[in-house]
């Protein structure tokens, strides 16, 4: 049987910088919430950079609303109190952290907390024990871990995210990762780490290695298919100029 997961991130919204850019997250999110609901999706899984406080329960509610109840990881724009205020998540394994795991048919799924701009280093042990598993892996984090060769690689890295290619390069198992926070599509792979960065919900960033160029017209999130023994993924692409 095959599930299919929406993986939506970066919203950003009632945030300062997107709105002087021209951006309508709102306007934006309610497309894709729409196409989610047209694509017999099973799940959704949001990591982070969900905005202003004020947005986080509306935002919970709109998915609510169409029968979703969303597993979530936190970006660097979101903190563990005012998400906790509103989202309860009984798998999770921190106090002021939120990540957690859990095993379906041939995969185990591992959401990772990045919020602090690194994973702490409680995170980092809990990972090491995780990693000890005969089950593919799917994890989800906000930030990648993995260089794309971006000016975002060097402004806006994960802190520590050389030491945690090497926690997950000593995992015997592939790991399928999927995370946001650079505004773009992208793919790599590194040995046994498989790296998706999807779209952002609110607007791009052009993948440029020395400067930041923002695309404010466009906004996706990506399908991703798991079935017993094989994943695949698609990326969802809108132009606000067509809405």
């Amino acid at each position: 049987m095959i599930k299919r997961i929406a993986h939506i991130t970066d919203f950003h919204f009632e945030e300062t910088f997107p709105i002087e850019n021209g951006v309508d997250a709102h306007k934006n999110w309610k497309v894709v919430l729409d196409d989610i609901n047209n694509r017999n999706i099973d799940e959704v899984i949001c990591t982070g950079d969900i905005g202003d406080q004020a947005s986080i329960q509306p935002f919970l509610q709109s998915l609510s609303d169409t029968g979703f109840t969303p597993r979530i990881t936190l970006g660097n724009h979101d903190t563990f109190s005012e998400v906790d205020e509103f989202y309860k998540n009984s798998l999770n394994q921190g106090v002021r952290e939120l990540y957690y795991s859990f095993e379906e048919g041939s995969f185990k799924y591992i959401f990772l907390d990045s919020s602090a701009d690194e994973v702490s280093q409680t995170q980092v042990d809990w990972l090491k024990n995780e990693l000890k598993t005969g089950l593919r892996i799917l994890l989800f984090m906000h930030n990648p871990i993995l260089d794309c060769g971006t000016v975002l690689d060097q402004r806006f890295p994960l802190k520590n995210r050389k030491q945690l290619n090497e926690v997950l390069q000593e995992c015997s198992q592939e790991i399928t990762m999927f995370c946001g926070h650079y505004h773009m599509a992208d793919e790599r792979k590194e040995n046994n780490i498989h790296q998706h960065i999807t779209p952002a919900i609110s607007y791009q960033v052009t993948k440029l290695p020395d400067r930041v160029e923002i695309n404010n017209t466009t906004f996706g999130y990506r399908i991703i298919e798991v079935d017993e023994n094989s994943i695949s993924t698609e990326v969802v692409m809108f132009s606000s100029e067509n809405y």
